[in-house]
């Protein structure tokens, strides 16, 4: 009988230490965040339907949103700082295109994201992200 009554306030006790360690807080929830919105262009012409991702090379934060049909996309909440900026050349995968036999469509790349924005090794795209609402434009005219 004493086994069970240790065994008892011993769990009572590590309930009580684990709902009091904070564990409803999300990391990263204490940092600063901004707005920004980016539009990317290739000349003239807007880049449209394709992914752009911020990657933070220091925190690891990111943020990534789809371009409208006038190569436009709004971030929110992203932690401040600095940024290399990636642009897709494929748009997102929509399970909606998806055949009734389970086949995705073959999607053509955009031709308007020359390949060296496909990566944050090779994308020469920077931003700084701040508290105040930040706009930037890219034209990916070679």
């Amino acid at each position: 009988m004493k086994i069970k009554r240790t065994f008892r306030t011993l769990l009572l006790i590590q309930l009580t230490l684990l709902s009091m360690s904070g564990c409803s807080s999300t990391p990263g929830s204490d940092k600063e965040r901004g707005s920004v919105t980016i539009t990317v262009s290739n000349g003239a012409e807007p880049v449209t339907g394709v992914q752009v991702s911020l990657q933070s090379s220091t925190s690891g934060e990111g943020s990534s949103g789809v371009l409208d049909d006038q190569g436009k996309v709004v971030l929110e909440e992203v932690a401040l700082g600095e940024y290399s900026v990636v642009v897709s050349a494929y748009p997102p995968e929509d399970p909606s295109m998806m055949s009734a036999d389970g086949v995705m469509p073959d999607i053509k790349p955009n031709p308007l994201v020359p390949d060296q924005y496909h990566s944050t090794s090779t994308s020469p795209l920077k931003l700084q992200v701040k508290a105040e609402p930040s706009e930037y434009n890219f034209d990916l005219k070679e």
